[in-house]
Parts: structure tokens; C-alpha cells; sequence
């Protein structure tokens, strides 16, 4: 038998390639450029969502957390000056300060609004690329890994996050990693490494929002205990409790300051009633929608699927489901399992507490004796006489589950279920790629597809960020330093004077989270709208120097009677007017009265005179 030796030959060896990935790494990051390019040439001005979203809270937090690092020394998680006099804890709203302390580099170098930008386009690229590598992993090809990732990447319930839902959009970065490492450590056999990084991604995806210990976790206990494995079950449990363990580690420390900073702001509870989060949930004819953000859609989609909140934006995509039902027909059960447990639970759990269709509870009518048996889980909801809604087992977690009534918006859960719709399409990505050249065809066109359904430009909401930069701020910024005001009317302004503190720095009554504080809560009836006189013992309590008011220009009401109704109260001083106000409700112009310390006292001179 001739050898290599023997012929003389030099033997070919394929030489692996140092960056595998390198290509697919750059093919999303230009895609997601070019299906963002009015945000990438705008990354300084302007941000892709309305002047009052949640945007604007996050770009104040960028901005007082960068101060906190760098300028001032103080700490991170704390601000006295929203929520003003008691102050903000941090760690009890939604979004993740820990994160944001993690990136406060980027914030000092490039500014908030850059930071903001670089950071929702960054976990479109890094969350997209994540499942082309999970695809890759469970497929083996690299195109039908990369209409994975794109099927991910362009879903309309992650690219919809881009008004100021940063916390989702960590959590939505992470999972596919999360998911591809617990798979690994699951059927492995030498799982350590494995191990290891499921637990780390599991706690990152967690610590993107609080959400996610379920949204994650449940789903993904669903796939691990499903996946096909040559591994014993009393080895797999012990890496899954290993893996549990590690990912407990690492969020513990944020857990407790979670924990103290919500007995700060809400000693009094901190959970939702059923009754307020029953309706966040999603209709389930809404998955099989059109992407209500479509160019060619969003003028007559709202007929058939109105969009009243978040969680009726959650379009799976027409082509990214014939793929996956391919996928689904066509691959082995033995692989697809453990995703149709990941996918099941999540899509269960995405509906809330009672079954909605075409956007609307589904009420049936029950006989007395079933209403008094399910009287229990429906002690909180607002029912007609003589019916019953449809309960799912949200119900049930949310009265059993420690935490669980600290859930809002349980359409959520529609994260794990557009991740795994996204993997099932690259199996039948995969199953067309090995058809021949119709099949090849075939799969690039419902990739290109995919691609298109996902569009968004031009965007429902692009505004520049000086749209919220009032001339009144500037005045603020040249009172004396813990000059402190309050901003109506409430509640429409609260985010906006929130995002206005970062920049005249001066101390808000005003802020935005998921729950109001309890010291604000208890007072809310009193501050009520403008012009209210049982306000005035508590902002006289509170230091409040200033009172700002936006109004529309035009408005007889308020020139009629609500000016005055201030005039009349004799505790407020007219001393400033400015011809613009927040872009939101037409508000056109803002007033600013000084509170006189005392009745009777005088009024300081007018620095601007009103009109």
C-alpha cells in the first residue's frame, strides 16, 4: 500500500479558519445598518421613537449614572433628584443600573443619545448573530443559520423595542446564547465549560430585567428537560442544578439591591393586581398578524389588529412560519423537541390570565356554582354578572409563584417563542438547502422575505432629541443648585421632566417607573392636576420652589379659567412664560410660577415677563 512517504506527495490539510464567523458577524452588523440607516446617520440627534417614550428614561439614566461614575463620585444607584425629596433607588424600576454603570465609558466618551443609539442598534447585531450561531450549531448549515438569525433579528416584537424597551432588548441579546449553552450542557459529555457559560448567560439574560427569572428561566426548563441526550437524568440534573446555582450566584448581589431599594421606594407592597395586568397579554390571532409597523401595513393593519399596547405587537411573520412549520414537518422529533417545549410554554404563557381574541377578553356565560368554584381566581377581576372569562395558568402562577404578581406585561414571554420560531425556520432553512437548486432558491427567496416583513422605514416614530431641550431648562440650569420644581400636568409629563432633570440638574418631584413610590402614591390625590390648592401643604412641605405648567397656546380653557383659578389661589407667583413647551398632547408653551413660602408673602420680580 503506497504512503505519503512513498509518493513523495505533500499531503493537504484544510487549515481551520481562525474566525469562522467573521463573515456572518459582518454580514448582520452591515444589515442591521442598513435597515436602521436614518438612525446611523443620526446617532448623535435624533432617536428612533416619540418624544415621550420610555427613550428619554433611559437616556436619563445614561446620563446621571455617567455623572455619578465620573463626575461626582456619588453612587450609581441613587439619585436625589427625581422623585424628589425622597429620591430615586434605582434598582426598583425596570431598567438595568447595573448595565448602564457597566457602560458609563461609553456614555463619557460618546455622550447619552450616541450611547443610547450605539447600544439598542449593538443588541439587534449581537442578538441576531447569537442565534445564527445556535442555528449553526443545531443545523450545521451556515446560510440556514444566518435566515435564523435574520428571522430573529428583524421580528417586529424585538425591533418594536427600539422606543426606549432597553431593558428587553439586553434580555432578548442574551437568551439565544443562554439557550445554546444549557442545550450543550444538557448533551455534552464533557459539559464543564458548558456548565459554566449557561450559567453566566442565564444570570445576563436575567439581569437584563427582572422579567426574564421567568420569561428564561420557564421556557428553558422546558427545553432542558426535553432535549434528546446520551446523558443519564441524574447527571443532567445536576448540571441543570449546577448551572441554576452559578446563574443564582451571579444575580444574588443585584437581587438584594433590588430587594432594598424596593422596600425604599414601596414599603407598602410593589405588586400588580390581576385586575391591572389581566389585559397585557397577547391575543393570539396577533402572532399570525401582519407587522403592524410595516410601511406597507401600519395604515390599515389597526382595523383588524388595533395596537393599544406593547403586547399587541407581536407578528411571528408569515415567511419566517412557513419555514419553521417546514422545519417543524421535515426534521427529526428527536431534535426539534426540546424547542417545541421551549416554544409551548412560552407561547401558553404569552397569552396573560384569560384568553383575548381579535384584542378583546373572551367571556362565556357560566352557571352560579362554576362562578363561586373559580370565585378564588377571580376575586380581582372586574366581571359582568353571570360571566366568566377563559382563565390560562397565569392565574395560577400568579397566586402561587413568589414574585410572580410583580409581573406586568406577560406578552414578554413572546421573546422565547420568537427565538424559537426563528430556530425552527432555520431547520427548514436547512431541509430546502438540500433540495437542489429550486430549494436553494426556494430558501434564499423566504429569506429575503423574511427580511421584508421585518422592515420598519421609514420608522413610525423618528423625532430629534431637542425636541425635548424647552428653553425653560435653560433658565433652571441658572437657579442656585438644589433649586427644586415640580412639572404639570401630571401624569402626562412625568418621563419628559424626568429627562429634562439631566439636563438643568435642578431636583423633580416628577419621574417615571412601573410603580409609583409610595410617599408620592400617598399624596397623588392631593397633586392631582394644576390648580389644585390641596397641593400646596405638600409642596410647601417638600421645598418646592417652582411650579411648571404646560399649556397650549391657543386654549381658552386655560386662559379662561384655569390661569384665573392660579390667580385666585394667592400662593403662586407668575414669574416666567417661554414660547415652547414638551412635544407631546400639543402643548405649546410653559409657565413658571415661584410658590410663595407663606400666604401673604411677596412675589419676587418677574426675570421674564408674561405675555
Amino acid at each position: 500500500m503506497n504512503t505519503v512517504a512513498d509518493t513523495g506527495l505533500t499531503p493537504v490539510v484544510r487549515a481551520r479558519r481562525r474566525f469562522p464567523h467573521s463573515l456572518p458577524a459582518l454580514f448582520f452588523t452591515l444589515l442591521v445598518l442598513a435597515l436602521n440607516y436614518p438612525l446611523v446617520l443620526n446617532l448623535g440627534s435624533h432617536v428612533a421613537s416619540n418624544p415621550y417614550d420610555d427613550t428619554f428614561e433611559v437616556i436619563w439614566q445614561l446620563a446621571t449614572v455617567e455623572r455619578a461614575v465620573f463626575e461626582s463620585g456619588t453612587n450609581p444607584f441613587f439619585t436625589p433628584d427625581v422623585f424628589f425629596p425622597h429620591g430615586w433607588y434605582l434598582a426598583s424600576g425596570a431598567q438595568p443600573t447595573w448595565y448602564y454603570v457597566l457602560l458609563s465609558p461609553l456614555t463619557a466618551a460618546v455622550g447619552p443619545v450616541v450611547a443610547y443609539n450605539v447600544i439598542t442598534l449593538a443588541t439587534f447585531i449581537i442578538g441576531g448573530f447569537g442565534v445564527y450561531w445556535l442555528a449553526r450549531r443545531l443545523t450545521g448549515s451556515l446560510p440556514a443559520a444566518v435566515i435564523a438569525g435574520c428571522a430573529y433579528m428583524v421580528a417586529p416584537f424585538f425591533t418594536s423595542r427600539v422606543g426606549g424597551h432597553t431593558h428587553v432588548l439586553f434580555g432578548m441579546m442574551f437568551l439565544p446564547y443562554a439557550v445554546g449553552a444549557t442545550l450543550a450542557a444538557m448533551t455534552e459529555a464533557r459539559a464543564g465549560r458548558w456548565v459554566a457559560l449557561g450559567g453566566v448567560l442565564l444570570a445576563a439574560t436575567i439581569l437584563s430585567h427582572w422579567y426574564f427569572l421567568f420569561i428564561a428561566t420557564l421556557p428553558l426548563l422546558g427545553a432542558a428537560l426535553t432535549v434528546a441526550t446520551t446523558v443519564g437524568w441524574r447527571r443532567r440534573l445536576a448540571r441543570l442544578a449546577l448551572l441554576g446555582a452559578i446563574a443564582l450566584a451571579l444575580i444574588t448581589p443585584a437581587l438584594l439591591l433590588t430587594w432594598q431599594a424596593r422596600q425604599a421606594m414601596f414599603p407598602g407592597g410593589g405588586t400588580f393586581r390581576l385586575s391591572d395586568v389581566e389585559q397585557h397579554g397577547i391575543s393570539p390571532d396577533y402572532f399570525l398578524g401582519p407587522n403592524p409597523m410595516h410601511p406597507w401595513a401600519r395604515g390599515w393593519v389597526g382595523r383588524t389588529f388595533p395596537v393599544r399596547n406593547e403586547a399587541d405587537i407581536a407578528a411571528l411573520g408569515y415567511a419566517a412560519v412557513a419555514l419553521a412549520i417546514v422545519g417543524l414537518v421535515t426534521t427529526p422529533w428527536r431534535q426539534t423537541r426540546p424547542l417545541v417545549a421551549m416554544g409551548l410554554i412560552a407561547f401558553v404563557l404569552s397569552l396573560g390570565a384569560t384568553l383575548r381574541w381579535r384584542g378583546e377578553r373572551v367571556l362565556v356565560a357560566a352557571p352560579p356554582w362554576l362562578i363561586r368554584a373559580v370565585g378564588p381566581l377571580t376575586r380581582d377581576l372586574n366581571l359582568p354578572a353571570g360571566q366568566l372569562p377563559i382563565l390560562l395558568p397565569n392565574v395560577l402562577l400568579y397566586y402561587t409563584v413568589p414574585f410572580y404578581s410583580s409581573v406586568r406585561v406577560w406578552a414578554r414571554y413572546a421573546a422565547p417563542l420568537t427565538l424559537v420560531v426563528a430556530l425552527l425556520a432555520g431547520f427548514g432553512a436547512a431541509w430546502l438547502l438540500g433540495k437542489g437548486r429550486g430549494g436553494k432558491l426556494l430558501a434564499a427567496g423566504l429569506g429575503a422575505l423574511i427580511v421584508f416583513e421585518g422592515l420598519t422605514l421609514p420608522y413610525p416614530a423618528f423625532n430629534a432629541v431637542a425636541v425635548n431641550d424647552r428653553a425653560v431648562n435653560g433658565w433652571l440650569a441658572a437657579q442656585p443648585a438644589g433649586t427644586a420644581i415640580i412639572e404639570y400636568p401630571r401624569p402626562w409629563v412625568e418621563t419628559t421632566a424626568m429627562y429634562s432633570q439631566a439636563l438643568h440638574r435642578q431636583s423633580v418631584v416628577n419621574g417615571y417607573m412601573s410603580f409609583m413610590p409610595d410617599h408620592l402614591a400617598t399624596v397623588d390625590a392631593q397633586l392631582g392636576e394644576w390648580p389644585n390648592r390641596d397641593a400646596l401643604p405638600v409642596l410647601r412641605e417638600w421645598g418646592i420652589d417652582y411650579v411648571i405648567v404646560s399649556r397650549l397656546n391657543d386654549d381658552a380653557h386655560f386662559r379662561e379659567t384655569t390661569w384665573p383659578a392660579i390667580i385666585d389661589i394667592g400662593a403662586l407667583c407668575p414669574i416666567g412664560a417661554f414660547p415652547d413647551a414638551f412635544n407631546y398632547r400639543g402643548f405649546t408653551d410653559t409657565y413658571v410660577f415661584a410658590l410663595r413660602p407663606e400666604p401673604g408673602a411677596p412675589c419676587p420680580t418677574p426675570p421674564v415677563p408674561i405675555p
